[in-house]
């Protein structure tokens, strides 16, 4: 999967993902990692779509940052990677874009993704009441039939 397959704030997101592990001096790119970068890429969609699930976001945030503290560091550094949690994610975002007709992993089918799976982000999703088939309305009412 190349950056290309992604919406410029998809590639925003990932690259954000990335410096919030190198500010923390982790080597590994998480799912939460990438949670926590999907929200803060686009507040304003993140709220559309947890605001009708009810989510308290602050509350979401604070649990996404404790799962990031406890990455491990890496002295040295290296080169950074994705975890295979974070990848999955990413790869099923690209499996959920014939169902919304997108030619581009967007944020949206990346945070369903996130709630689809069984990895450290979607389990604070689904501990906060996020499930796939709600951000699946929250995309439909965003989107009112637009790709």
């Amino acid at each position: 999967m190349t950056y290309e397959n992604f919406t410029i704030k998809a590639q925003d997101a990932i690259l954000r993902a990335q410096e919030i592990a190198t500010n923390l001096d982790q080597q590994i790119v998480d799912s939460c990692h990438l949670a926590k970068a999907v929200i803060e890429v686009d507040e304003k969609l993140a709220e559309f779509i947890f605001s009708k699930l009810a989510v308290n976001v602050q509350k979401l945030k604070h649990e996404l940052d404790t799962a990031i503290r406890s990455v491990p560091k890496v002295q040295g550094g290296g080169k950074q990677y994705l975890s295979n949690d974070a990848n999955q994610i990413l790869v099923q975002a690209k499996k959920l874009m014939p169902e919304f007709g997108d030619e581009y992993i967007s944020l949206e089918l990346i945070l369903m993704a996130i709630a689809k799976g069984t990895d450290s982000a979607s389990k604070i999703f689904k501990s906060n009441g996020i499930s796939a088939e709600g951000i699946k309305q929250g995309i439909t009412e965003l989107r009112k039939g637009k790709k």
